[in-house]
């Protein structure tokens, strides 16, 4: 699975770079809140932001709002590389 896929990638990061990498994750997450109508998820540092994001993730695609969710986080682990 392509999250699978970028949280490998995430956690092969150093924290320095992760840290810069961070406000791109944020985006994904904001666009997926938005898409559920949901509050934004707070700011928790880049050791959680993962789990944020396949917590996002599995909303969306059991909300059924999921269209474009994989380009997304395709686009985001390329970003990573």
């Amino acid at each position: 699975m392509e999250l699978d896929r970028l949280a490998t990638r995430w956690g092969q990061l150093s924290l320095d770079l992760a840290q810069r990498q961070l406000p791109t994750i944020r985006e994904l997450l904001d666009e997926l809140t938005r898409r559920l109508d949901n509050p934004d998820v707070p700011d928790l540092g880049p050791r959680v932001v993962m789990d944020q994001l396949r917590v996002l993730t599995w909303d969306a695609y059991a909300a059924d709002r999921s269209e474009g969710v994989l380009e997304l986080l395709t686009g985001l682990r390329a970003r990573l590389s």
